[in-house]
Order: C-alpha cells, then sequence, then structure tokens
C-alpha cells in the first residue's frame, strides 16, 4: 500500500468540511480518516466527473455500485494526464479504495 507523502497529498482535491459528498451529497466533515481525495485527472465520462478533483466518504464509495467501473475509468483517465502520477486507484478486499504503488496502465494501448 502507498502512504501519500506531502508532495502527491499536493495534488490531491482541496478538503473543505463543508462540501458535498458527489456519492450522498452530505457534507464530507472533518474525518480525514473517513474521506477519499481524488486529484484531477480529465475525467470526460459524465457518469463519473464529479468525482474528478473531489473528496468522497470512503463509505460511499465502498458501497457505490459504479465503483470497480469508475476505477478502471480513473485510471485509464492518469494514463492521459501531463504528469502521470505514481501511484494507481485499486479497491482492497474489504472494498475500500486506495492508492497503489505504480502509475496506472492503459487498457486501451
Amino acid at each position: 500500500m502507498f502512504i501519500l507523502t506531502h508532495q502527491f497529498k499536493a495534488s490531491m482535491a482541496l478538503h473543505d468540511p463543508e462540501m458535498p459528498c458527489p456519492i450522498c451529497n452530505n457534507v464530507v466533515g472533518t474525518d480525514e480518516r473517513a474521506i477519499f481525495s481524488f486529484p484531477s485527472v480529465g475525467i470526460t465520462t459524465q457518469r463519473y466527473a464529479m468525482l474528478d478533483d473531489a473528496c468522497a466518504h470512503s463509505e460511499c464509495l465502498r458501497q457505490w455500485k459504479k465503483r470497480d467501473r469508475f476505477v478502471e475509468v480513473f485510471n485509464e483517465a492518469m494514463c492521459h494526464t501531463p504528469n502521470r502520477l505514481p501511484y494507481h486507484l485499486a479497491v482492497d478486499k474489504y472494498g475500500y479504495l486506495q492508492w497503489l504503488d505504480g502509475a496506472a496502465t492503459s487498457t486501451h494501448n
């Protein structure tokens, strides 16, 4: 598992406790351990664009029926960003999103 250093945290969405979670529309709150942040990667698929450069509740993402497809779309978008990041999005054995070492790889070469 990858622990985000200060350098990589800077590329993630800014967290405002009053911002709504894109999944449930409730405020994300102040407990940073319960929030998952995403960098801007230029997602163009309307269904998932709401999570580009955003924060969401980790639990909402875990239960989201579109989670696995979102991970595929997100990682594919990361492959096409000008400043590719050295990690990729994955789902752990409990269904939570996590960042793992290694850049995302494209499934559409």
